[in-house]
């Protein structure tokens, strides 16, 4: 039975058959926060919970003097093509068999309801689909008046566009006419980055005020070292048979953890350039030691970035402060390193700083070095003494690699994001699209993340890192040769 918006349906026993299939799912539904969240692992049921609480809001909107129940909502995704594929069918496949609405499918997708309740008042709903590309679709959400917004998906979404719903909302019904109407804000989302927006309210200690963010169980969690099915997963009854387990098979270590076991970890489709950086293992708050000298490693071009290490008695390393820019000269980023260094380091001694060689060669238009204008604003580096791209990245594995005493032999301050960020596999080696087996570039993507970890590099070649790592293998290279003669045929 399919109702027309224009007219009511006696749809008094009007029923959505649902139970919520775990207790953060529950807890969800309970709650009365203005905004709430749910961020678990694939098949965890966040999107029937959403679809339902959206359907429930609107049978239990607060009537008007006239006895109407009115609510406008939106529901969002970060693209049309996701919001045409998986969105708009799961809210079809739950709302097409209950007859009390009907779709328009023209330029506006929306989903409209009118139908009696069992108490006499009338209710009379509306969804309406929007995508949000990006930052620039904010305009999209202007204008709008709305009791509620559903974003799915929520960790590909803009956080200025999710402001911009949610300040939409409380708008429909009018005050005037519903003094106490209800109105909710609800997003579901699988697990992001750790420097994701939705990651640092999650893991905040106190959310924003009025808000809720709940985290599902994962579907798997670590034994050993396998992955085992999570017997605390929700939703686990309505999933087929090894569910998690066979997804598990044939895919990287972060895709399984960020989507599978709930973690906010880094992914990334690339091949890793430092694929034996975990971040697990290697990133823990750590604090420079007093006494020790600081290296500092910068990359330059126009996103110049540095990074601020420190090599412990141990020989461990210290990776404990990054600066990274965007569209900025050295002779703007000379000045601006020297006052971090005083904010953060004062009274360390700054053993050396080592760049990109390339910021040794003048321009067209100026002979002035990157290093000559480093040394305009007080900071006084000198050239890597190369730049093969095998030796940085030799250098950096070593370190990711060796236990010391017991502890890696990298410890990464978790405030350096972006460098965590691209050792997790941003910083990689993109996958070129061929059919068959797998090929990447052969030069890592200059993406954000490149910068910073290159200056990583460079700080470590600064150090001599580098440098023992060329001198052992040459004299592996080179063992023997003047110990051995050809035999004395040869001179006959």
């Amino acid at each position: 039975m399919s109702a027309a918006a224009g007219r009511s349906v006696d749809a008094p026993g009007v029923k959505l058959k649902y139970k919520p299939q775990g207790s953060v799912l529950a807890e969800f539904h309970r709650r009365n926060e203005f905004v709430r969240i749910v961020v678990g692992p694939l098949g965890s049921g966040k999107t029937f919970a959403a679809i339902s609480q959206v359907l429930r809001s609107i049978h239990e909107q607060t009537p008007n003097a006239a006895g109407v129940r009115k609510s406008r909502w939106c529901i969002a995704r970060n693209s049309l093509p996701d919001l045409l594929s998986t969105t708009i069918p799961d809210v079809k496949a739950v709302v097409d068999d209950m007859g009390i609405g009907e779709w328009g499918m023209g330029k506006v997708i929306a989903w409209r309801c009118k139908y009696r309740r069992a108490d006499g008042t009338t209710v009379e709903g509306e969804i309406m689909f929007r995508s949000f590309d990006g930052e620039q679709d904010v305009v999209k959400a202007r204008g709008m008046q709305l009791s509620g917004i559903w974003v799915d998906e929520l960790g590909e979404f803009h956080k200025t566009n999710l402001d911009m719903l949610i300040g939409r909302v409380k708008r429909f019904p009018a005050k005037v006419e519903v003094p106490n109407a209800k109105f909710e804000c609800l997003g579901t989302s699988n697990a992001v980055a750790k420097d994701h927006w939705l990651a640092e309210i999650a893991l905040a200690h106190t959310p924003p005020p009025n808000w809720w963010i709940g985290i599902q169980p994962g579907g798997v969690i670590m034994k050993g070292n396998t992955w085992v099915e999570n017997p605390l997963a929700e939703n686990r009854k309505n999933l087929p048979k090894n569910y998690y387990l066979d997804q598990c098979s044939g895919k990287k270590e972060s895709w399984i953890r960020q989507n599978l076991a709930n973690e906010f970890v880094h992914h990334s489709d690339g091949r890793p350039v430092h694929p034996s950086f975990n971040e697990q293992i290697h990133v823990a708050p750590v604090k420079a030691t007093y006494g020790l000298p600081l290296y500092v490693g910068i990359d330059f071009g126009r996103t110049p970035a540095a990074v601020i290490g420190q090599r412990q008695v141990n020989g461990q390393w210290y990776f404990l402060k990054e600066l990274v820019t965007t569209n900025m000269g050295a002779d703007k980023f000379g000045p601006l390193l020297k006052d971090y260094l005083n904010e953060h380091f004062q009274g360390f001694e700054i053993a050396d700083v080592t760049g990109d060689p390339s910021g040794d060669y003048g321009t067209q238009s100026s002979d002035d070095t990157a290093f000559d204008l480093l040394a305009m604003g007080g900071i006084y580096g000198t050239p890597a003494y190369t730049n093969d791209p095998q030796i940085r990245y030799a250098a950096l594995d070593a370190q990711l690699s060796v236990l010391i005493v017991g502890q890696p032999g990298l410890l990464v301050d978790p405030s350096c994001t972006t460098l965590i960020r691209g050792l997790a596999g941003e910083y990689c080696f993109r996958r070129i699209q061929v059919v068959g087996a797998e090929r990447f570039t052969d030069k890592p993507d200059k993406g954000p993340t490149s910068h910073v970890c290159e200056a990583s590099h460079y700080l470590l070649l600064g150090a001599g890192e580098g440098e023992a790592l060329f001198e052992q293998s040459w004299e592996l290279e080179t063992a023997g040769i003047e110990s051995w003669a050809p035999p004395d045929k040869y001179f006959e």
